[in-house]
């Protein structure tokens, strides 16, 4: 399994003031928000630790500067977690390619993104599940706390033969 592109610079700084090859114990995620849940407790093996930042090869980044800062990559009873410090989305393979592992190697793939993934992930996955989280990032927009939107007026809250040009 692998989880790419996770967002938590402390857990990434922790990582890497123990180095490659260390054995750390962290905590990861739920610090973005309180919707995110909590953190959740981790052990494993660092087999990367520095800043990263490359030029996306995928067809929505291709050539664009990717910077994730200091990252870490946390190997967990064969889950491979990468850790950044700067927010970002794993919308195609270079998380893989760009820390030296391959895509095939993983049975499962757990991505934080709704829809620019696919160009990259649907031509190469067997199954696509879609899971509607709690946070700020569900798919199912009409669960968010709008305050200042007339919302009977915008799709996905109207029938879309409702909606006039």
């Amino acid at each position: 399994m692998a989880v790419p592109y996770l967002c938590d610079a402390q857990a990434a700084a922790l990582a890497i003031k123990a180095g490659v090859g260390a054995e750390i114990s962290v905590t990861v995620g739920g610090r973005s928000s309180q919707r995110s849940g909590g953190p959740v407790a981790l052990r494993g093996k660092v087999l990367f630790a520095g800043e990263k930042s490359y030029r996306g090869t995928g067809a929505v980044r291709r050539g664009n500067l990717v910077n994730l800062g200091p990252s870490a990559v946390i190997d967990a009873d064969g889950v491979a977690i990468i850790v950044t410090s700067i927010n970002n989305t794993a919308i195609d393979l270079d998380p893989f390619t760009q820390f030296d592992m391959r895509f095939e190697n993983f049975d499962i793939v757990i991505l934080r993104s709704k829809t620019h993934f696919r160009a990259a992930y649907e031509p190469v996955s067997e199954e696509i599940i879609i899971v509607d989280t709690p946070d700020w990032g569900p798919a199912d927009l009409t669960t968010l706390p709008y305050r200042h939107v007339p919302v009977e007026k915008i799709f996905p809250f109207t029938d879309r033969s409702e909606v006039k040009a």
